[in-house]
């Protein structure tokens, strides 16, 4: 028994997962760019939501960038950061920052995606657009949600739900 004892002890021990840290899993190139917005903002990225990054070609220059979640160490207001591999100033959406149509916290979010370009997007309060780049979607489930779609760099806001 007691030997029992001791191999599950040490058989525990060498199974121990390892963390990784979150910002190693952004891809090599946006690891950079996200400890320079990190150390120039009060802001960390936030695990809430699973995945807590995306990739897509927001900005439609046929490079990928990538959108983060954030939350803002002050308050705790979240929202998304979105690190452009064109070397672009990263754009902050939401955590104290506000977007037109919508407020400067996304804590309500529950899910997030990416919008393919070419896709045709219809809403009861605003034209139906057709995106020229990638988007993401943001939503509470069985309540609000929106696009958040770029026009020269510049973040724009389409409502899709109540």
């Amino acid at each position: 028994m007691r030997r029992m004892a001791a191999l599950l002890a040490v058989i525990s021990t060498g199974a121990a997962a390892q963390v990784i840290s979150a910002e190693w899993q952004l891809p090599n190139w946006a690891q950079p760019k996200w400890r320079v917005l990190h150390e120039s903002q009060p802001i960390e990225l936030s695990l809430r939501i699973n995945p807590f990054v995306w990739q897509g070609d927001f900005d439609g220059d046929k490079a990928t960038d990538v959108a983060v979640m954030v939350k803002r160490v002050s308050d705790g207001k979240e929202g998304i950061a979105v690190l452009w591999r064109s070397g672009a100033t990263p754009t902050i959406i939401g955590a104290g920052t506000a977007l037109a149509g919508t407020d400067d916290d996304f804590s309500w979010v529950d899910f997030w995606g990416v919008e393919e370009r070419g896709s045709l997007q219809e809403s009861y309060y605003a034209e139906t657009i057709k995106l020229d780049a990638d988007a993401l979607i943001v939503s509470k489930e069985a309540s609000a949600g929106g696009l958040i779609y770029f026009i020269e760099g510049e973040p724009r806001w389409q409502q899709q739900g109540d």
